[in-house]
């Protein structure tokens, strides 16, 4: 094998090494406390992720308990640090949410079921109401930087009641940006070696020729 070659590809196995390391997803959860459900207006909750790997593979989100004497009158966003905006819910029936966990495995459309939503749902997935979503689903955020604010938007969109949040919760998970094969080589301190073998052989070369 000719020398620049055997060196190139040293440079592959390396990355290829670097890249299955990190693979694997870290995953955070991320609590809000909730609060007061304004009445005729929206209510952001916010979830804070710093310092997490650079590209979301998963989103999902649970909610504690949300009661409202009309949950009809209610719509629910999830917005991401780069304003991706998916609609988790709208029009619902009944007046609480216990124990609801959305995420785009659930067994059925959270619009399609009865309250109190107890169990796993798909997202609504319908343009907003209240306001313009520009997803259909949580895999629009994969690929995403995670790190910033996430926001829980509830809007009302009748005047006469508010309601609570009782708390909620946001799991991302996400993977590192995979390295390029001259970025691999370098952050292991082969990018120098590797201009240096190839010089030394090239000037052989020259001097064989």
């Amino acid at each position: 094998m000719k020398e620049p070659m055997k060196y190139l590809l040293t440079a592959f196995m390396v990355t290829t090494a670097i890249t299955a390391g990190n693979a694997s997803a870290s995953s955070i959860r991320v609590e809000n406390s909730g609060g007061v459900i304004q009445d005729n207006t929206f209510t952001d909750f916010d979830f804070e992720l710093i310092n997490r790997p650079l590209k979301t593979t998963r989103v999902a989100l649970e909610i504690d308990g949300l009661t409202h004497n009309n949950l009809f009158e209610l719509e629910l966003f999830l917005i991401s640090p780069d304003q991706k905006v998916l609609t988790l819910a709208q029009a619902l029936i009944g007046n609480q949410m216990t124990d609801t966990r959305l995420f785009d495995g659930g067994s059925l459309n959270i619009d399609l079921a009865n309250s109190p939503y107890t169990g796993d749902f798909k997202p609504s997935g319908e343009q907003g109401i209240a306001q313009d979503s520009n997803i259909s689903s949580f895999a629009g955020y994969n690929g995403i930087n995670p790190n910033g604010t996430w926001t829980l938007r509830i809007y009302d969109l009748v005047p006469g009641n508010e309601g609570e949040l009782s708390g909620a919760t946001l799991i991302v998970a996400s993977v590192p940006e995979p390295l390029t094969l001259l970025g691999s080589a370098a952050a292991l301190g082969f990018g120098a070696f590797f201009k240096k073998e190839l010089s030394k052989k090239s000037k052989q070369t020259e001097k064989i020729g």
